[in-house]
């Protein structure tokens, strides 16, 4: 209990160094981002528009390879309906952190 708080921070820094490449999106400047916002399509495939981020590209490979290997069904009816990874693959990652919590505290 005496160091309760600083054992949290200390795991609490751990995990985010783990993730935090997830939310980073390249060592671009706000301008260069701007210019390349106009031309680009927000609903492309990763994998036709390399766009930096390491979490649309991590998903891709789950859906691009991954899937395609282990529910070859699901994997072509998602891409039928153009369903990208961005889509709900975040949503998945998020519900993955949400079970270590208690149901109530993660509305909050």
């Amino acid at each position: 209990p005496k160091f309760l708080e600083a054992d949290t921070y200390t795991l609490f820094e751990a995990l985010m160094d783990c993730v935090s490449d997830w939310y980073r999106t390249g060592h671009q400047t706000r301008s260069a981002v701007n210019k390349n916002v106009s031309g680009s399509q927000p609903w492309s495939r990763p994998r036709n528009e390399p766009n930096g981020s390491i979490i649309v590209e991590r998903l891709s490979h789950i859906q691009d390879s991954l899937l395609k290997r282990h529910d070859r069904d699901l994997y072509c009816r998602l891409e039928k309906l153009e369903i990208y990874p961005q889509l709900y693959g975040i949503r998945w990652l998020r519900l993955l952190f949400g079970r270590e919590f208690h149901f109530v505290d993660t509305l909050t």
